[in-house]
């Protein structure tokens, strides 16, 4: 019994010293959020490094999508949705099925990428 009473009490000091440790923010509706980077300047190098794009027309695609979400044009969860798809649906070559996924995706919203 000493014991298990010992472990809920080790488990409550660490999550407070957890919750200390965790950058939070406050919002208008009194929720905590943690707080995270900004994704967008991130977006273009991780698309760049994990698709592997190969020809100039491939690297100008990406900096086309990029270019649309920091514009808001393109909805930033649609564009990580379907690199996120590509990445697990083929090991070699993503891109082909990130830009086509990402263009169906996006035309039924009525957003056109080229």
């Amino acid at each position: 019994m000493k014991r298990r009473l010992l472990f809920i009490v080790a488990c409550l000091v660490a999550s407070f010293g957890v919750a200390i440790l965790v950058p939070v923010t406050g919002t208008s509706a009194g929720l905590v959020r943690i707080i995270q980077p900004k994704k967008v300047g991130d977006l273009k190098e991780q698309i760049k490094s994990q698709l592997r794009p190969r020809s100039p027309q491939e690297f100008a695609f990406l900096d086309r999508v990029v270019d649309m979400v920091e514009k808001d044009q393109l909805p930033l969860r649609i564009v990580k949705a379907t690199f996120n798809w590509a990445r697990k649906k083929h090991r070699r070559y993503r891109f082909p099925y990130f830009r086509r996924a990402l263009q169906i995706e996006a035309a039924k919203l009525g957003i056109k990428v080229q």
